[in-house]
């Protein structure tokens, strides 16, 4: 057969050497290695073969609208609406048959739906993108379009559409982020402020390492996020290899230095290095959760007997993941219950797995002992003092587990959050009694004593400190050292100058009113917030000067602090009229994320991306796949 290049194949799909579907009665045509058949098909469609040939034929285009009114096999017909108009009428057949009669397409708008389906049509090109977007917001493989379901779902909602290779896909991708870079390039050009995230990962299938980039940015009332690079990693992971490869990541995606707030990585010395070669020491800063990590392990391993505690109950955890009798049992044991719960089994990287692996075994422990009591090959079970012990460790762990939940969000401020958390994270541990328990009067002390050495000088860290003021919510509620505040406050002043040089020296003290919390949650880390404000409320003082009075940041600073609930970049928008040079000053602080677990989470979705069945992804496609994953889904479809 000869190549595609009569008009002919604007209405016909090649099938193979021998035979061709037409696009506008899906009929199977047999070519017999040219294309006079497929003409000869067409001869009825008198206004199809005008647009080939320029010619019409009125006799051929009334026949063919004769045939076209009654004949069985015409396509483009909206089923959807056929269906709807036979459930309707109570499944009469023959009534939606005559509601399908009228409402059948005239021959132009078939036409224009087989161009629309054709290779470059409007329906081809949207079906096309939703394909290619389902790849990679549902972490498909290429090869889907190769399934033989796929295929029979699309010849049923869709038989016009042709399917697209493989490469066709991989063509569409590289088009597709280009457009959305170029959108996404222009957009950062134009933000005021942004904080970045970084981390590390390894594919354990190909034994590659890549190193991941988050944005993370103030839009309208919300943070947005954009996962930048997942960059692969050729050469050693030493401190200079890095910053070079983050230098060409903010250089490519026009990141500068005067815009970025901080950027957040874990505490590994290599990462800190080349965050300080690139941008200085001051721009970086630990991530919050990975501190919290280390806080529970740290604390977990210098209480003597509760790591050989924590041994026990994983040994029995362990033989019922591993007995599938055991599980069974587990299972129909609680088959009374609305859900059957399983033990969960804890892992290494994650101390909060250790608190739900402890939690469910306390939940499900009646259960338990049972069924090893009937099992003389099962490990021994905890005793009534031990239970109990492991009790106390759970409460211990709660609190820590209630923060890490609440600084994990990418979508809401989370730096200015950190030193109220701290204070609560504190005060709520020592409230926990264990006075029964000498193994948690132990775990106890060392718990507060890691909180106090690794989280003691958050007030210290300026960003932190600011962001802090800056938050309607807390403002100077939660320093301890006066100092502190004190600073972070001069500095925001000396922030204001830049902006309007007429700024005048503040106060420390301020009017504080009282702040709700709507939370809902079984722990409830802000219960003690109403409290401190009551108690600052009471101890500050209002009197300010004629001077003080008229600075932004002194006006800020003595009217009440808002509900534990508001938006603050909500406020700060609403407020921006009264506060407007101070406004400005928000974007840079409000805008940090305290944690690298979006460059986490990024890496989480790459190992979904790099699966058994897609592990030849190259560094450069992966990429490409988790940054259109991450943009907005508008951004999408409306680029071009």
């Amino acid at each position: 057969m000869s190549p595609k290049q009569s008009k002919l194949w604007r209405f016909f799909d090649k099938l193979d050497d021998n035979f061709a579907k037409c696009l506008l009665c899906g009929k199977k045509i047999k070519t017999s290695g040219n294309t006079t058949n497929l003409r000869c098909h067409l001869l009825s469609f008198t206004k199809a073969m005008s647009d080939i040939t320029g010619k019409g034929n009125t006799h051929n285009t009334q026949k063919l609208e004769s045939c076209y009114s009654t004949s069985s096999t015409s396509v483009s017909v909206n089923t959807e609406s056929a269906d709807n108009n036979s459930e309707k009428n109570g499944g009469n057949d023959d009534s939606a048959e005559k509601k399908s009669f009228k409402g059948q397409r005239t021959i132009n708008e078939t036409f224009r739906d087989a161009i629309s389906y054709a290779e470059g049509g409007n329906r081809y090109t949207k079906i096309s993108n939703s394909i290619l977007y389902m790849i990679c917001k549902d972490y498909q493989p290429f090869s889907i379009v190769e399934d033989k379901g796929f295929r029979q779902l699309f010849q049923t909602l869709a038989p016009q559409y042709k399917i697209p290779t493989r490469k066709t896909l991989t063509n569409l991708l590289e088009n597709r982020y280009i457009a959305a870079a170029a959108h996404v390039k222009t957009k950062i050009e134009n933000i005021d402020n942004y904080s970045l995230t970084a981390d590390i990962w390894t594919d354990t299938l190909n034994s590659t390492s890549f190193f991941g980039v988050t944005l993370h940015f103030q839009e309208d009332i919300r943070i947005s996020s954009l996962a930048l690079n997942v960059w692969e990693l050729s050469e050693r992971h030493t401190s200079e290899n890095i910053s070079k490869t983050l230098q060409t990541i903010c250089m490519d995606w026009g990141i500068v230095k005067e815009k970025l707030s901080v950027i957040v990585t874990d505490g590994a010395a290599n990462m800190g290095k080349a965050i300080e070669l690139c941008f200085g020491r001051t721009r970086h800063l630990h991530c919050f959760a990975h501190q919290i990590n280390l806080i529970a392990e740290k604390a977990i391993e210098d209480t003597p007997n509760l790591g050989e505690l924590i041994k026990k109950m994983k040994t029995v955890v362990t033989w019922f993941k591993q007995s599938i009798i055991a599980a069974d049992e587990l299972r129909a044991a609680q088959k009374s219950n609305t859900v059957q719960y399983s033990l969960k089994q804890s892992v290494p990287t994650r101390w909060n797995s250790v608190y739900y692996m402890i939690k469910r075994f306390l939940e499900l422990r009646e259960y338990v002992n049972i069924i090893i009591n009937n099992h003389t090959t099962a490990p021994l079970m905890l005793t009534a003092r031990e239970l109990s012990d492991l009790s106390k460790i759970k409460s211990l762990l709660e609190p820590l587990e209630a923060v890490t939940t609440e600084i994990s969000g990418e979508h809401f401020p989370t730096g200015s959050t950190i030193i109220p958390i701290v204070y609560h994270l504190i005060k709520k541990t020592e409230e926990i009694n264990v006075d029964d328990s000498d193994l948690g009067t132990v775990f106890k002390e060392k718990l507060v004593q890691q909180i106090k050495k690794r989280l003691g000088s958050a007030e210290q860290v300026a960003v932190l400190a600011k962001a802090t003021v800056l938050d309607p919510r807390f403002k100077k509620l939660y320093f301890s050292n006066p100092l502190n505040c004190a600073k972070a406050v001069e500095h925001i002043l000396i922030d204001l100058k830049t902006i309007n040089p007429t700024e005048t020296e503040t106060t420390i003290n301020e009017n504080l009113n009282t702040a709700q919390s709507n939370t809902s949650d079984k722990f409830n880390l802000w219960s003690n917030h109403q409290s401190i404000v009551e108690e600052h409320l009471a101890s500050t003082s209002t009197v300010t000067t004629e001077t003080e009075s008229s600075s932004e940041i002194s006006l800020y600073l003595r009217t009440p602090v808002v509900p534990l609930n508001t938006n603050p970049l909500e406020w700060w928008k609403n407020h921006k009229d009264m506060y407007s040079n101070l406004y400005k000053i928000t974007k840079q602080y409000l805008c940090v994320i305290a944690t690298s677990v979006p460059s986490e989470r990024l890496f989480s979705k790459a190992s979904q991306v790099l699966t058994e069945r897609r592990n030849r992804l190259s560094g450069n496609k992966l990429q490409k796949i988790l940054f259109l994953r991450s943009v907005d889904e508008k951004i999408f479809f409306s680029i071009n």
